[in-house]
């Protein structure tokens, strides 16, 4: 996913970085990893709920009436099964 590359994009500039540097680039680009990792944390909200909301939450709705339906026509379809069955004896 897009927050997974961009979070390793992050990890690697951060390795890159020279530890304890106080020069004005340093801190410019740990500001920068700063706001990346945010931007990050939130598009994998964003994403999650996203999947919740737009795919689970309507499987969920589209399951249970299908498991509604599915149950009447079967029991309709035994009392037509029964009823034949009787009438043919």
């Amino acid at each position: 996913m897009f927050y997974l590359n961009f979070a390793q994009a992050g990890k690697q500039l951060r390795r890159d970085m020279i530890p304890d540097s106080t020069d004005t680039l340093s801190t410019a680009i740990s500001n920068f990893m700063q706001e990346v990792e945010s931007m990050t944390t939130q598009v994998k909200q964003t994403a999650e709920k996203v999947v919740i909301k737009e795919l689970l939450e309507p499987f969920d709705v589209y399951s249970k009436f299908y498991q509604g339906t599915n149950e009447e026509l079967l029991k309709s379809c035994e009392q037509i099964w029964e009823s034949m069955h009787i009438e043919r004896n």
